[in-house]
């Protein structure tokens, strides 16, 4: 492995702690998920995302047993859900 500071996920928690990423996050985003811990896993992929959310920001982590919540969904529709905000069409 990687060491840690070239790491895909150390680059990917630096572009989260960034002043244009935080300021695009809408305010009141965190009130009700500050602290938990959510799964992404990619069907058709060997491959799951943990982020973990804590003081107002997101950090991705390489592997954690507890999570909070689990997204299961394939990558387009994942990609189509983040691209919509959300939109029920894509949940």
């Amino acid at each position: 492995m990687l060491k840690k500071d070239l790491s895909i996920i150390f680059y990917i928690n630096k572009l989260f702690q960034s002043k244009v990423f935080i300021n695009s996050i809408p305010e009141n985003f965190f009130d009700d998920i500050d602290g938990k811990i959510v799964k992404i896993n990619l069907k058709n992929l060997s491959y799951n995302m943990m982020i973990k959310i804590h003081d107002n920001a997101f950090q991705l982590i390489d592997d954690e047993d507890k999570f909070d919540v689990e997204l299961i969904a394939s990558p387009i529709t994942f990609a189509m859900f983040v691209l919509t905000k959300g939109s029920d069409k894509f949940s």
